[in-house]
C-alpha cells in the first residue's frame, strides 16, 4: 500500500527527480526503506557530511535546471545542512530539502537526535532561513505541504523549502479518503503562466536607453536560464533563443552590456559589445566606460545589487539619468539605489518585448550618431586590458602565479564545461582572469572557455565549490566539470572527492595551495598597511594552515592525483585530467544510469603565496605586492 514515504518519491518523480543527495540515518528510516525498494528509480548519492550534500544538490539543480532533492537525518544532521540550504536559497537554487525526524509518540522524551524537543525546534529553524518550511504532524496535510514546497522551489525566483517528516507519518498508509489524486504532472500544483512584460513601462525602458548617450545594460544572475536553457528560450514559431535576441537588440543600438560576478559569461565576454563584469574583482572596463562623463542610464535585468555586484552600492553605480531595476522580486527594487523605474517582471519576456519594440523603432539622426561615438567609445576600452596585474598572466614561474594558472585554464577548457569557483580568492583570480563565453557562441576572438561559471554569492560558504562540483558532473555527465578551491576550503570539503569515487564521477578539482587562508590573511595585510589600520606586524603568516599532503589526502579517497608547482605542469596536468576523469566510460559496462563511470581528477597547484588578487582599490596594495 502507498505511504507518506513513497508519495514523496512518487511527487519527486513528477518534478524528474532521479538523484536525491544526503546522509542516511535513523530519522529517515521509513524514507531509506522506500528509497531502497525504489533503487531502479532513484539513486541515493551519499555524502560525506550533510553540508556537503546540500552542496552537491545545489550543483546538480543549476546544471539540469529542475528542482534537486536532498535527504538528511534528525538533530545533527539537520542542523548540519543548514548551511548549504541557506546558500541554495540565497543563490536562489531550486532544492528541496527532507528532514527525517523520529517518531511523534517520542518527542519530548529526550531521545537521542531528537530534533523537536524543547531544546532543539528544527522546523523553526528552517522556517527562520527560507520562504517555506513545514512539520508534517498528519497524512492529512503531506501532500499539500508537498506541492507547496515543491511549487515555491521550482517557480521562479526559485530557492530553497523544506520538509520536516517524523517516522511515524512517513511509514503510514495513504488512505484514498485522505489524498487528491496524484498529479500527471507538476504543471497541475504550480503552473508557469505565460508572463509577459508591461508594454507601457518597456516602451519607457527602451526610450530612455535610445535617448541616452551612454547607456548600459547591467545582467544578474536571473537571467541565466532565459539566456542559457534553449528550451526556455525559443520564442513562438521563431528559432531564436533570447539570447540571440538579446545580442540583436544591443548590436543594433550599440548597448554595451556588464554582468554581475554570479552572471559572468551569461552574456559573451568576447564580444564587441561587452564591458565584462563589475563589481568585486571587476574587470576595469566597466569603470572607464561608466565615468568622465557619468554614464546616463542604466537598465539591470535579474540582478539583486547585493555589495559584491556594485563595489559596495559605489556612487558610480548611479548615472546621470534613469535608473531602471527589473527583476521578479520585488525585495530586490530599489533597495540598494534611488531608482527612475522598478518593473516587477521576468526578464524573459523583458527581453522578448525589447527586442521587439526595437525592431519597430526609428532612430533620429542624433540617436544614430551616437551610437557611432559609443562604439567608438566601446572599442576604445576595449584595446586595453581587462586585467589588473595581468602581465603575471605569462609568468613561468615555480611556485605558480595564480593568474598564469587562469590563463591555462582558459586555454584548455573544453566546449560546454561547466567551472564552479569557491568563495575567497580562488573566486577572485576565476572571476577577473578567465575570460567566458555561453557555450555555441562562436564570433568572439581570443582565447576563452565556452562554457558556464557557477559562483555562490548569494552566502559566499568556503568548500561550496568543492562538494558542489559532484552534484554538478552527475546532473551534466557529459560535460567537464571543474572546481577551482583554494586548500583551506578543500581542508573543509575535500571529503566529498570520496563521495565522487564510489559513485564514478570524473569531476576535476583545482586547488590552489598557498598553506594559508590567504583572503584573510592578505586582507588584514592590506588593512594594516591601509591610513588608520590595525598594527602591521605578523599578519602574512598569522592563519598559516600549515603544510599538507592534499594530493595524497585525494588519492586516499579514490581520486587520481598530483602536485605541480609550475605552469607548464599544471597544463599538462590539466589536459590529462580531463581526458582521464571520463575514461571509465569507454569500458563495457561502465556508465550506467547511476555510476558513471569516471573517476574524480585533483590537481594541487603549489601557487605564490605573496601574489594578491585584485580584489582591493590600488592605493591598498603597498610597493612591491601587486
Amino acid at each position: 500500500a502507498p505511504t507518506g514515504a513513497s508519495l514523496i518519491l512518487d511527487y519527486l518523480r513528477l518534478e524528474g527527480v532521479d538523484t536525491i543527495f544526503g546522509v542516511p540515518g535513523g530519522g529517515l528510516i521509513a524514507l531509506l526503506a522506500e528509497l531502497r525498494k525504489r533503487g531502479k528509480e532513484f539513486r541515493f548519492v551519499i555524502a560525506r557530511q550533510e553540508t556537503g550534500a546540500l552542496f552537491e544538490a545545489d550543483g546538480y539543480a543549476r546544471v539540469r535546471g529542475h528542482v534537486a532533492a536532498a535527504m538528511v537525518t534528525s538533530g545533527p544532521g539537520a542542523l548540519n545542512a543548514v548551511n548549504g540550504f541557506v546558500n541554495a536559497n540565497d543563490s536562489h537554487v531550486p532544492v528541496i530539502l527532507f528532514s527525517g525526524e523520529l517518531s511523534e509518540a517520542l518527542t519530548g522524551h529526550g531521545y537521542i537526535q531528537e530534533g523537536l524537543g524543547a531544546d532543539l525546534d528544527v522546523p523553526a529553524l528552517y522556517r527562520a532561513t527560507t520562504a517555506y518550511a513545514a512539520l508534517c504532524t498528519d497524512l492529512q496535510n503531506l501532500q499539500v505541504q508537498l506541492e507547496h514546497a515543491l511549487r515555491l522551489a521550482a517557480t521562479a525566483p526559485y530557492g530553497a523549502t523544506q520538509v520536516t517528516i517524523p517516522n511515524d507519518v512517513a511509514v503510514l498508509p495513504l488512505a484514498s479518503s485522505v489524498l487528491n489524486p496524484i498529479p500527471a504532472s507538476p504543471d497541475q500544483y504550480r503552473p508557469v503562466a505565460a508572463s509577459a512584460a508591461p508594454e507601457a513601462e518597456t516602451r519607457v525602458i527602451l526610450k530612455n536607453l535610445l535617448a541616452a548617450k551612454k547607456p548600459l545594460l547591467f545582467l544578474g544572475n536571473g537571467c541565466r536560464r532565459s539566456l542559457l536553457d534553449p528550451s526556455r528560450s525559443r520564442i513562438g514559431s521563431r528559432t531564436a533563443t533570447r539570447l540571440q535576441r538579446l545580442l540583436a537588440l544591443c548590436d543594433r543600438f550599440a548597448i554595451p552590456v556588464v554582468t554581475t560576478p554570479d552572471a559572468k559569461g551569461i552574456f559573451p565576454e568576447t564580444h564587441p559589445l561587452s564591458l565584462r563584469f563589475y563589481g568585486k574583482a571587476s574587470c576595469p572596463w566597466p569603470a572607464a566606460y561608466m565615468g568622465n562623463p557619468q554614464f546616463d542610464a542604466l537598465l539591470t535585468l535579474g540582478a539583486s545589487l547585493h555589495d559584491l555586484d556594485t563595489e559596495r552600492w559605489a556612487p558610480a553605480m548611479v548615472p546621470a539619468g534613469p535608473f531602471m531595476q527589473v527583476d521578479l522580486d520585488p525585495g530586490v527594487i530599489g533597495r540598494g539605489f534611488p531608482i527612475s523605474l522598478g518593473v516587477v517582471a521576468d526578464v524573459g519576456p523583458m527581453i522578448d518585448l525589447l527586442y521587439r519594440l526595437g525592431e519597430e523603432a526609428k532612430l533620429t539622426k542624433g540617436q544614430q550618431a551616437a551610437m557611432v561615438r559609443r562604439r567608438a567609445l566601446v572599442a576604445k576600452v576595449r584595446a586595453t586590458s581587462p586585467f589588473r596585474f595581468g602581465e603575471a598572466m605569462s609568468s613561468t614561474t615555480s611556485p605558480a602565479k595564480p593568474q598564469a594558472i587562469m590563463k591555462a585554464i582558459t586555454e584548455l577548457a573544453p566546449e560546454g564545461c561547466h567551472i564552479l569557483a569557491d568563495p575567497g580568492n580562488s573566486l577572485a583570480w576565476a572571476a577577473h582572469y578567465l575570460a567566458v563565453d555561453p557555450p555555441g557562441y562562436r564570433s568572439g576572438k581570443g582565447a576563452v572557455i565556452r562554457g558556464q561559471s557557477h559562483q555562490a554569492l548569494g552566502m559566499g560558504p568556503m568548500g561550496w565549490a568543492t562538494a558542489a562540483v559532484v552534484g554538478c558532473k552527475i546532473g551534466a555527465p557529459d560535460s567537464a566539470c571543474v572546481a577551482i578551491t583554494g586548500d583551506g576550503a578543500f581542508l573543509m570539503h575535500g571529503n566529498e572527492v570520496a563521495t565522487a569515487a564510489s559513485h564514478g564521477v570524473g569531476a576535476v578539482w583545482v586547488v590552489l595551495d598557498n598553506q594559508d587562508l590567504a583572503m584573510v590573511s592578505q586582507g588584514m595585510f592590506l588593512l594594516a598597511n591601509h591610513a588608520g589600520g590595525p598594527d602591521p606586524a605578523g599578519w602574512e603568516d598569522y592563519y598559516d594552515l600549515g603544510r599538507h599532503d592534499l594530493a595524497g589526502f585525494a588519492k586516499s579517497l579514490g581520486a587520481q592525483a598530483v602536485t605541480v608547482k609550475s605552469p607548464e605542469e599544471f597544463r599538462d596536468a590539466f589536459s590529462r585530467a580531463l581526458q582521464q576523469a571520463d575514461t571509465g566510460k569507454k569500458k563495457p559496462g561502465a556508465g550506467t544510469k547511476f555510476d558513471l563511470g569516471g573517476r574524480p581528477q585533483v590537481i594541487v597547484v603549489q601557487v605564490d603565496r605573496a601574489e594578491i588578487p585584485p580584489l582591493y582599490p590600488p592605493d591598498f596594495y603597498p610597493p612591491g605586492r601587486e
